[in-house]
């Protein structure tokens, strides 16, 4: 899968990646009325969010979408216009509305999505944790899926309570124990692949080369638990990576 792209949250005026949520789901577009498609190799589901605090309330600031119309047969038709949420229609700003640099910015990341609504100011009545994050390092880029929170040089966690913030805290030190921790795992898994590689040769040592497979694989799943304890006690909490 092509890499996708993450929402955003905004936070003490700066610009996050939302890159982690520990407790069910934060946003579902179809309570609004909405049933985005994936046009966008970038953005297979079909939208982005914006989230922020108004006060210490959490709301979706913004949401940028693909609506299309279909026919019978469920191919893709003309661009459908989404439905009025908290008192705002969509909109599709052409390319000469974007006067400032910073708008131009945003047209070029969002110019993909037929449905922009902006400043929506929609509560959000979520409980749980999210992590939200910057400063992404690019030597860990993988070209598939979202990238983890781990991969980050500053994360913040925020923990809500029916929409309302209760805690805020800074992790940034703690990520790198932990990518290290999985780096460490994630080099095992190429171990595991290369070994299984040279099985598929190795017929005649068949045997111990399965043997030390398995070994290879049981150290895995017992660091990979490792991992999952030590993310849990240092946010207090389950968030995959």
């Amino acid at each position: 899968m092509t890499a996708q792209v993450s929402d955003v949250f905004y936070y003490q005026d700066e610009s996050y990646s939302l890159a982690a949520i520990s407790d069910g789901c934060l946003f579902d577009p179809s309570r609004l009325g909405l049933e985005p498609s994936g046009v966008i190799t970038c953005c297979w589901r079909g939208y982005v969010a914006e989230f922020s605090l108004l006060d210490t309330r959490l709301v979706l600031q913004n949401l940028y979408s693909n609506l299309y119309e279909h026919d019978n047969e469920g191919t893709d038709g003309q661009r459908q216009s989404g439905p009025e949420i908290n008192g705002m229609l969509p909109r599709y700003p052409e390319a000469g509305e974007m006067e400032d640099e910073d708008d131009s910015v945003k047209f070029n990341e969002y110019v993909g999505f037929k449905n922009w609504y902006e400043n929506l100011k929609y509560p959000i009545e979520y409980s749980g944790g999210l992590l939200i994050a910057t400063d992404f390092i690019w030597e860990l880029y993988l070209h598939m899926g979202f990238q983890p929170f781990w991969k980050y040089e500053r994360v913040v966690e925020l923990i809500f309570d029916k929409g309302g913030l209760i805690k805020e805290q800074d992790y940034s030190c703690q990520m790198q124990e932990i990518r290290q921790r999985v780096q460490a795992l994630l080099d095992q898994v190429h171990e595991l692949n290369e070994r299984a590689k040279e099985n598929d040769k190795l017929v005649h040592d068949s045997v111990l080369a399965l043997e030390e497979i398995e070994k290879i694989r049981a150290r895995w799943k017992k660091n990979g638990k490792i991992v999952d304890t030590y993310i849990k006690q240092t946010f207090g909490r389950n968030y995959s990576y």
